[in-house]
């Protein structure tokens, strides 16, 4: 019992300005303490118990965003975004609309939820001259590189970062963004066509196109191994045997022909994708939305609402 005690007077010094945890406003002072030290958890329960004791409706609004840029900036990117599609679509007050809105396509993004991130941010763009939140320069180079991970959508990524060069303290990023996105339609690609045709004239030769000298040898002995055993079954009169390995062999070369064209869509995929991750690595502080070398992605804090 002593120990509750104690606990609870250090719980209390511990509020900034020596605020009381038992009213709102000491909650709220407390719950900022501790979310600016990492300590999200504990500060949502401490914007929740501001919002138990009664705060008026401006106040619910600035601690809803709290709560959800905490949910955020704790790794609960579903939640956070459930806050924030809310608070994007009916906050009364501007600062915390705009600011919800551009967190909602930012959180989305660390979930890589590209297309609805793009939505989203794209949505925010379009206010030009918002209250809240990172910026309409920001949230298009952001827009940019979820289009990019979309696919498919690489000049509507160019559009974005042009239209964010247009900001002189981001053209020289948005510029470079841009001119690698145009480098992306030569990056090294294997036509799947191509992979098939190759492997439906000898199994295997359609892996060895695409790099895989392994499967490719694979792919030849398992055929040729059914079939010779095929053709030895017809000859000594083992029909029943012979249709077991001719099926067995129709499975291997459908494989074989099938298998090559996913290898070759799968180089492109990993092709672009090692592309784009060096792409994002030239510039991490677009996603880290701070200015440095090295930020950590999380979510924002929002403009101070």
């Amino acid at each position: 019992m002593i120990g509750l005690a104690l606990a609870a007077v250090l719980v209390a010094a511990a509020a900034p300005n020596g605020g009381s945890c038992d009213d709102a406003g000491g909650a709220v002072r407390f719950g900022d303490w501790l979310l600016e030290r990492g300590d999200y958890y504990r500060a949502i329960g401490e914007y929740q118990r501001a919002l138990y004791l009664g705060t008026d409706p401006p106040l619910a609004e600035r601690l809803t965003l709290r709560i959800a840029q905490a949910y955020g900036r704790g790794g609960q990117l579903e939640k956070a975004s459930q806050l924030l599609a809310e608070l994007s679509g009916r906050a009364g007050i501007p600062a915390v609309r705009d600011a919800a809105a551009f967190d909602l396509g930012y959180a989305r993004l660390l979930a890589r939820q590209w297309d609805l991130a793009a939505t989203a941010l794209h949505r925010y763009a379009r206010l030009e001259a918002p209250a809240g939140g990172a910026g309409v320069t920001r949230a298009r180079l952001l827009e940019g590189l979820a289009l990019l991970r979309v696919g498919g959508q690489d000049a509507a990524a160019v559009e974005a970062f042009d239209l964010a060069a247009r900001d002189p303290s981001a053209r020289e990023v948005a510029l470079d963004l841009a001119t690698e996105t145009r480098a992306l339609a030569h990056v090294p690609a294997k036509s799947p066509v191509l992979a098939g045709v190759l492997s439906a004239a000898v199994p295997g030769l359609g892996h060895l196109y695409v790099g895989e000298p392994g499967m490719a040898a694979a792919a030849l002995l398992l055929n040729a191994a059914f079939v010779w055993a095929t053709v030895e079954s017809f000859r000594g009169g083992r029909p029943g045997a012979g249709v077991v390995f001719l099926v067995g062999e129709s499975l291997w070369y459908g494989g074989a022909i099938f298998g090559s064209v996913a290898d070759a869509l799968r180089y492109g995929r990993e092709a672009r994708q090692e592309r784009l991750e060096a792409i994002e690595a030239r510039h991490p502080w677009v996603i880290g939305l701070r200015e440095g070398p090295d930020p950590a992605p999380r979510l924002p804090p929002g403009p101070g609402p």
